[in-house]
């Protein structure tokens, strides 16, 4: 195994020849010579070929801003449209996100509200913003300027979305304090969205194994993104390295599109270029040959944390883990998919929220210890898994303390994995059992995406505590496709009884119970 120095020293001299300070928009000129640079480095450092794959996306580009009176920064992003207004503006007291914060605002007005906690709920607050009346919407954040992408579709569906109905823009904090009431607020923006190409990068390097272990990171980037994600790509070009030089038949890829770009303009707007990856490596039925995807996102501080597939990332001693995927990064595309990932980030401390798309994030910002630890960490996991144990007691867990319809659901997986083996197991069980889910309703509950093994298990029992504290949400959604899990509040918000909830989790299983079957069938026929 290379020393912790050594990888240091690699992943410290590749950030620093990466990192230009250069904004990177998928589907942009920008890209086109950036891949054409990062091409030249990964094949130098390799000694492979690179192949670049064409990515059909969505492309924003902004082509003029102004704002009166004038803020001493500003920012706006995908997928705000080319727009023009000029009105009184209006403070909105409270949390941008909570439709309480909305109540009584005068319709017509410039709407100027502090940043949400998560910066990306912007989106969220640009939505209460428009529906209540505001012509555009003001964010004045402590980490100003500052990029994220909003649009004008409350859920995050994988096809489904349309452009962000006002104009929204990022300022300094503090900026309202500079105008009095009777000021009138002018906002220009000049914007496009066209169709247009990104390109995914792939280098592979063979190796004893019949199946492939795959490295990656994104090189698309709001202002210079040394965290986000210029360190992934030097991270996983170190690892995919070592991989290879212990005999891993090893795939490195650099994806585009992570930031924004899904077609139709996509609510899940971020991950396109792995997702349209992982759509193509499924139509071709080459899933099944992946042993692992490593991904890096902004694992350059602490707290480190580490997601994935049980058999995996259990195994990683150093870093808090997330269990068990990331849905805010390029692993989750593959992961949906069936292939077992390993995903090491730092979403979402302190610190990362303070850098997060902001021209703050340079190499001073990263701590290059916890960049090469990252590296460590999933190299000795890689090699040491997969351990199955681990996934069978994330599963007893879930399934064995639910009702009789889980534990009959545990019992029958555990007899396809004692006849099949949990390797051939593992990617039918991801495709059916692992789902991204919101817990609540998309406009009148906070929630962050979670992904869940077995969400008609989990939630229901989560559900019924809920309920019993007087604490239960609205919703429950599988996002993504799209799909109601469950219901619990009623028309005026009254929750409904526990026997409803109990005749929407059987509901619930027996679509799973069916998907399990056609499981068995497939692998003991």
């Amino acid at each position: 195994m290379v020393s912790l120095s050594t990888i240091k020293e690699d992943v410290v001299r590749l950030s620093r020849e990466l990192y230009n300070g250069v904004e990177v928009v998928a589907g942009s000129f920008e890209e086109v010579r950036e891949v054409e640079r990062l091409r030249g480095m990964i094949e130098s450092y390799l000694e492979g070929r690179v192949k670049v794959l064409d990515v059909p996306l969505l492309s924003w580009r902004l082509k003029g801003l102004t704002l009166d009176p004038k803020p001493e920064v500003l920012a706006v992003a995908p997928y705000v449209e080319s727009s023009s207004v000029k009105a009184p503006w209006f403070r909105v007291e409270g949390d941008p996100v909570k439709p309480r914060s909305w109540r009584g605002f005068p319709e017509g007005r410039v709407a100027i509200a502090k940043e949400p906690v998560n910066p990306d709920d912007i989106k969220v607050a640009a939505l209460h913003a428009s529906e209540a009346g505001a012509l555009a919407l003001i964010v004045e954040s402590p980490s100003a300027p500052r990029k994220i992408v909003t649009n004008g579709y409350w859920g995050y569906s994988y096809s489904v979305g349309a452009p962000t109905p006002i104009p929204v823009l990022v300022v300094e904090e503090g900026y309202s304090l500079k105008l009095n009431p009777q000021t009138v607020v002018s906002v220009e923006v000049e914007a496009v969205t066209i169709e247009s190409t990104g390109y995914t990068l792939q280098l592979d390097l063979p190796g004893s194994s019949d199946d492939i272990s795959i490295v990656g990171a994104h090189h698309d980037r709001w202002y210079g993104g040394f965290l986000d994600d210029i360190v992934g790509i030097a991270q996983a070009m170190v690892t995919a390295k070592m991989l290879n030089s212990l005999g891993f038949t090893t795939r490195l890829l650099a994806f585009t599109a992570e930031e924004h770009g899904a077609l139709g303009y996509a609510s899940w707007y971020w991950a396109w270029g792995s997702r349209f990856y992982a759509d193509q490596l499924y139509a071709s039925g080459l899933v099944e040959d992946i042993r692992l995807f490593v991904n890096f996102d902004m694992a350059a501080t602490e707290p480190l944390k580490v997601s994935g597939s049980p058999q995996y990332s259990l195994l990683v001693e150093g870093a808090d883990n997330r269990c068990c995927e990331c849905p805010e990064c390029d692993s989750f595309s593959l992961a949906v998919k069936g292939v077992p990932t390993l995903c090491v980030h730092s979403l979402w401390s302190q610190d990362v929220r303070a850098l997060y798309h902001t021209p703050r994030d340079t190499p001073s910002s990263a701590n290059m210890d916890v960049v090469a630890k990252a590296v460590k960490l999933v190299v000795e996991s890689a090699v040491k898994g997969p351990s199955w144990d681990h996934l069978e007691h994330l599963l007893t867990l879930i399934l064995g303390g639910g009702p009789l319809e889980a534990r009959r659901a545990l019992y029958t997986i555990n007899t396809i994995a004692r006849r099949a083996g949990w390797d051939r197991l593992y990617g039918s069980l991801a495709r059916i059992a692992l789902k991204p889910v919101h817990y609540g309703s998309y406009r009148f509950d906070e929630a962050e995406l979670e992904a869940l093994w077995f969400p008609e298990v989990q939630a229901y029992q989560r559900l019924l505590k809920d309920v019993d504290a007087g604490k239960a949400p609205h919703e429950v959604w599988v996002t993504g496709d799209e799909r109601i899990l469950y219901v619990i509040r009623g028309a005026g918000g009254k929750v409904v009884p526990k026997m409803e909830l109990a005749k929407q989790f059987k509901a619930n299983m027996s679509i799973l119970w069916d998907q399990i079957v056609e499981v068995q069938r497939e692998l003991l026929r």
